[in-house]
C-alpha cells in the first residue's frame, strides 16, 4: 500500500516577503492538498510583527535567537535534515 504524502512548507522568513509566502502556500495547498509541517524561521521581532499573518497560515514561528551570519539557514537545514531522517516526507 502506497503511503500518503507528507508535505512540509519550511520557510526563510529572514529572505522571504508574506506574499511570496502566501503565494507559495496556496501552490503547495493546490498541488497536494495539505501541508504536514508548516514552518517559519525568523527573528524574534519578525515572529511578532508577523503574528497575524503567521497565524492565518498556520506557519509555526521557529525563533532563532542566535545573530550570526546565515544563523536562520543553518538552523532551517538542520531542521530540514532531521524532518528527512523522522518524517520521510
Amino acid at each position: 500500500m502506497a503511503r500518503p504524502r507528507r508535505v512540509m512548507l519550511l520557510v526563510d522568513f529572514d529572505n522571504v516577503s508574506s506574499e511570496v509566502i502566501a503565494q507559495a502556500f496556496d501552490i503547495t495547498l493546490s498541488e497536494y492538498g495539505a501541508v504536514h509541517v508548516r514552518r517559519a524561521y525568523c527573528t524574534a521581532e519578525q515572529a511578532q510583527h508577523n503574528a497575524g499573518f503567521l497565524k492565518k497560515l498556520s506557519l509555526r514561528p521557529m525563533v532563532n535567537l542566535s545573530v550570526g551570519k546565515n544563523s536562520t539557514d543553518i538552523a532551517l537545514a538542520v531542521d530540514a535534515m532531521d524532518l528527512v531522517i523522522a518524517e520521510r516526507p
